[in-house]
């Protein structure tokens, strides 16, 4: 009997802790009051925002979220340090040093080539490109290129 008498005596208690936590939660619904403003809760489908009507109460109102405008992000200035701009790999000279300075090959090139075009006065004689009617030419200006194939070799 006294088992019987303990947990009946536990089961109320628990029952009566669960309804004074019902009894304490307050009421969300719409036009009900509340009491810290700013505070947003759901009530079914609907979000309800705790919102300050009048001088001093606060009641639920329909949450209406806020659409923020588009700012423009502009960027900060950051200072900028100075990069060493790489140099370019020293040009072979002759035999001996060919394959220690390979990586030089092409840059030399590139300059040598373009001192030749600045200096060049050689004119391209006129030139007509025939092509078939089915014909895809590869080269869309063959005029330029052939242009500096002249000036390249303007002597020979």
């Amino acid at each position: 009997m006294r088992k019987f008498l303990a947990a009946l005596v536990i089961l109320t208690l628990v029952a009566s802790y669960e309804a004074s936590a019902v009894a304490a939660t307050p009421i969300v619904a719409l036009g009900k009051t509340c009491n810290k403003p700013g505070t947003i809760q759901s009530s079914g489908k609907k979000k309800l925002q705790c919102v300050t009507a009048g001088s001093k109460t606060a009641v639920w109102k329909t949450y209406i979220p806020v659409k923020s405008s588009p700012t423009l992000n502009t960027p900060t200035p950051r200072a900028v340090s100075p990069v060493a701009t790489p140099s370019a790999p020293p040009a072979p000279t002759s035999f001996a040093d060919l394959y220690a300075n390979r990586l030089g090959i092409s840059g030399a090139a590139w300059v040598k080539s373009q001192s030749v075009f600045k200096a060049s006065t050689t004119m391209t004689p006129p030139i007509e490109i025939f092509t078939g009617p089915n014909t895809n030419p590869y080269e869309t200006n063959a005029k330029a290129s052939i242009d500096k194939v002249t000036k390249l070799m303007g002597g020979a």
